[in-house]
């Protein structure tokens, strides 16, 4: 029983190969003795939507990878064998040749461009799609959603304060409190909150070296007419005033001060 399966195996692979099709109406078992007489070789990449795909073309995701040049807000891409039409659950890894920007769009195979946006359908922020970098996209039945975990990189002049935030590397201003906050929004970013200045100075001392005077954070400040202050004051305890990553010191918002901004990653 077994050389009649591997003599008929053998035969429909030469009808293969001379006639580059291959209909088989029942199921076909590989019950070879060793290996290499359980196995199917010479599968050539799918160009077809109902072409065999090899064990190769499945773990290297042959299918579904793309790398795509922007047009515009437009990211476009062909994937082989090439989509007539998004379907929902539709997997895609595409390599942008250039960070993304605004409202950033994903065309596959000429395919009308559809949204690309974040888990859960939050916007992405610019860069969010990093030159060279695979993205893995879900199609929800409207749009591209992001899956992948990646980090924007920080901007000049600023550090990555953890895998969350980015910080600047010196202070701006002296600035009243809005606009200290209009200022980083002006820049895609915000005023830094107290809990990202202070972690960010307690864990580099580096950072605390460009510390010398009062500076605006997003914080409350337990008044309506006042902002909060950190990088200087007092600590709660004592009662001198000097510099510290823990101190600070509530103002009125009209009073100008230093400020660094932040931006998430």
């Amino acid at each position: 029983m077994r050389r009649s399966r591997h003599w008929g195996l053998g035969t429909l692979l030469l009808c293969l190969a001379a006639h580059a099709q291959l209909e088989v109406p029942v199921a076909i078992q590989l019950t070879g003795d060793t290996p290499a007489e359980r196995q199917v070789n010479g599968l050539a990449a799918p160009l077809a939507g109902d072409a065999a795909v090899s064990a190769e073309a499945a773990r290297t995701d042959a299918t579904n990878r793309a790398f795509g040049s922007w047009n515009g807000s437009v990211l476009e891409a062909d994937v082989i064998p090439p989509v007539t039409a998004y379907t929902a659950g539709m997997y895609v890894v595409v390599v942008p040749d250039a960070p993304s920007g605004i409202e950033a769009r994903l065309s596959l195979n000429g395919v009308e461009a559809a949204p690309v946006y974040g888990l859960g359908g939050t916007p992405l922020e610019p860069g969010a799609l990093q030159a060279d970098i695979p993205a893995q996209l879900v199609f929800d039945g409207i749009s591209f959603q992001l899956i992948s975990t990646g980090y924007l990189p920080c901007e000049p002049g600023t550090t990555a304060a953890s895998r969350q935030f980015c910080i600047d590397d010196s202070t701006s201003g002296p600035l009243n409190f809005v606009s200290a906050a209009q200022a980083c929004s002006a820049r895609n970013a915000r005023l830094c909150s107290y809990a990202e200045w202070v972690a960010t100075c307690e864990r580099s001392p580096a950072f605390f070296g460009t510390v010398s005077d009062f500076e605006w954070v997003d914080d409350a400040a337990n008044s309506a007419s006042e902002g909060k202050l950190v990088g200087y004051g007092y600590n709660g305890t004592a009662t001198d005033l000097a510099l510290g990553c823990r101190r600070g010191a509530s103002r009125i918002l009209t009073d100008v001060y230093k400020f660094r901004c932040c931006r998430s990653r």
